[in-house]
């Protein structure tokens, strides 16, 4: 995923368009251990040069297997992300910082534009923060429990307090609840 900045510039305003599949499956792991399993990465975009920079917009579809949040067994996650970058040359740095303020300039490097880096970057910014199988979203899977503790949905964990709460009698009331069913037998 490697273009010279001469081989788009040469298009002439014209979008230079890929689509290929890529494995990043040992940098990814690399760089962030949570991820047990990835598919190859499938990219479908554009790039435009466009006055000293270049555009790239692309989309990727990728499928990533990470621990479930609740219970650490493997979860496929499928993962749509949509990408936007400018990339500019060095020289032109300041004036496009200056000039897009809202927009992430990433400066060119060595006279080619690669986007190994930024595949990377997008999938760990878009990695879910809770992952849960389709049967712990339901509620249908077994939650794990050890010796002296169990795992709770927070559901499951109100209506237990709930339930506790109408069952417990406030100590100073004991008493008296003793007193009155002396009374009734009498």
């Amino acid at each position: 995923m490697k273009w010279s900045i001469k081989q788009i510039e040469e298009l002439k305003g014209l979008p230079l368009q890929f689509s290929e599949d890529v494995n990043i499956k040992s940098s990814l792991l690399e760089r962030e251990s949570e991820i047990i399993d990835v598919s190859d990465v499938k990219i479908n975009g554009t790039l435009l040069y466009d006055n000293h920079s270049i555009i790239a917009m692309f989309e990727m579809n990728v499928t990533l297997t990470l621990p479930s949040s609740r219970t650490l067994t493997p979860v496929e996650v499928p993962l749509d992300i949509h990408v936007f970058e400018r990339y500019v040359e060095s020289d032109y740095l300041a004036v496009y910082a200056r000039e897009n303020q809202n927009e992430v300039i990433i400066p060119l490097g060595n006279h080619h534009i690669e986007l190994k880096e930024s595949i990377i970057d997008n999938i760990l910014l878009n990695l879910p923060i809770q992952v849960l199988s389709e049967d712990e979203k339901q509620n249908i899977a077994d939650l794990p429990k050890g010796n002296g503790w169990t795992l709770y949905t927070e559901d499951a964990y109100n209506k237990q307090k709930e339930k506790e709460a109408k069952e417990t009698v406030d100590p100073r009331l004991a008493g008296l609840k003793a007193l009155l069913n002396q009374e009734d037998k009498s």
